[in-house]
């Protein structure tokens, strides 16, 4: 039982998208990176751009092919010590006959821009709208692996962020409420699993984020009134200053009311912290808080303590109320559905109470000689731990695995070797 627990587990990393996908063999393998083999390392596909702030041992590409109508985009990171780049596959784009017939003559940056940070669309009614179900004239366009955001106007000059999604070919097409006249979606900062939006003359912004559960969620926004005022939006809570890395202290917790993109009014930001605090429901929500020493409290697969353990849970974890029975309460940890299970009552605390639990989570760093990319797309492959936003250890299993939990409510376990006390 408990190998099939852990398994489970193991599926779930932090960035799915860069999960490595092309391997390079042994024979292969260079001792620098040079242009001619990173041009020539996905046959088939065209090299769009190159570049590198350490030349000869790392370099990143964008490449590009079109077939049957559709382009295809593939954003990769070389590195001189590995046999395989870390290699995006991003959401294949459907383009209009107009644009297929002007790409065999035209230069293809004329007419796309397919790297990081750009909008996709040079020119107008580049989208096959007969595939994708857009009416409305696009302004903007960021490809990401999971989604293309578009911003759109339609024939009263009334602005929408439309998100496209893909599915086995099929197309569908999730449109936000009405947004304001002057809304500009940014597509330098937004990044992948990330949407930037500025109006008001820029006085207001926004970022979204994709969560664990598959919907974009606020992240982050700054409203001015009288004055400046920005806060934080976690899946779990939300807060008005900066978070001490590793600890959910300062964060009030509860479900961050009209959080979600394909619901927002951004006219109905917080500008205060009253209204942050008002715009929080707190029913379904507890924080872990242990009675032992240990500062952990156990995890049960069922409403009883002599159940298969889950996990060991520390103190300060935010969990969500699924149900309860007698003395239990079946709660989840995150939002991908992986870390579910009992725990006992009188191990949670409830409504304002929760914000006089101080949080007991290890803080520890990741090992540099467990460089993610060679942990088989455990954690986020080739990003270091502290760069993947706000992420917690939250509780142990066995004397072997961390459980990990991310801001954007991901689980991941990790060997407790990969990681060590810092320098204090």
């Amino acid at each position: 039982m408990r190998k099939k627990r852990i398994g489970s587990l193991l599926l779930v990393l932090f960035v799915l998208h860069l999960i490595p996908n092309i391997a390079f063999g042994k024979e292969n393998s260079f001792n620098h990176i040079t242009k001619e083999d990173v041009a020539a390392a996905f046959p088939g596909y065209t090299l769009r751009s190159f570049g590198s702030y350490n030349p000869e041992d790392e370099a990143y590409a964008c490449y590009s092919r079109i077939d049957n109508g559709k382009l295809y985009v593939k954003r990769a990171i070389f590195f001189r010590h590995l046999e395989q780049p870390i290699v995006s596959d991003l959401i294949p784009v459907p383009l209009s006959h107009t644009l297929l017939e002007r790409i065999n003559d035209d230069d293809f940056d004329s007419l796309l821009s397919i790297q990081s940070g750009d909008s996709l669309f040079k020119v107008e009614d580049a989208l096959n709208t007969d595939v994708v179900p857009v009416t409305n004239h696009i302004l903007a366009a960021v490809l990401q692996a999971q989604a293309l955001i578009l911003l759109t106007e339609d024939a009263k000059g009334i602005r929408y962020i439309e998100i496209v999604t893909e599915t086995d070919g099929e197309y569908m097409v999730s449109t936000s409420p009405e947004m304001p006249d002057d809304l500009w979606l940014d597509a330098s900062n937004s990044g992948e699993g990330g949407i930037f939006l500025t109006w008001n003359d820029l006085d207001h912004c926004a970022i979204y984020t994709l969560h664990g559960d598959g919907n974009w969620y606020l992240n982050w926004a700054q409203v001015r009134k009288d004055q400046y005022f920005d806060f934080s939006v976690f899946f779990f809570g939300a807060c008005d200053e900066t978070v001490n890395p590793g600890t959910t202290d300062g964060i009030a917790i509860g479900s961050f009311m009209n959080s979600g993109l394909l619901e927002a009014r951004l006219d109905a930001l917080p500008s205060n912290q009253d209204e942050l605090c008002r715009a929080l429901n707190r029913e379904h929500w507890a924080v872990v808080n242990s009675i032992n020493e240990s500062a952990q409290s156990t995890l049960y697969e069922s409403q009883n303590s002599n159940s298969t353990i889950v996990g060991e849970i520390f103190t300060g974890t935010p969990v969500q109320i699924l149900g309860s029975s007698n003395e239990w309460c079946q709660v989840m940890i995150g939002l991908d559905g992986n870390l579910t299970g009992w725990m006992n009552k009188n191990q949670l605390v409830f409504g304002d109470d929760m914000d006089n639990v101080s949080c007991r989570f290890p803080q520890k760093v990741l090992l540099d000689e467990y460089d993610p990319v060679s942990t088989n797309g455990f954690l986020s492959p080739n990003t270091e731990i502290s760069s993947l936003g706000d992420i917690w250890i939250i509780g142990t299993i066995g004397d072997e695995y961390y459980v990990i939990l991310s801001s954007l409510g991901e689980t991941a376990i990790a060997p407790q070797k990969w990681f060590w006390d810092g320098r204090g």
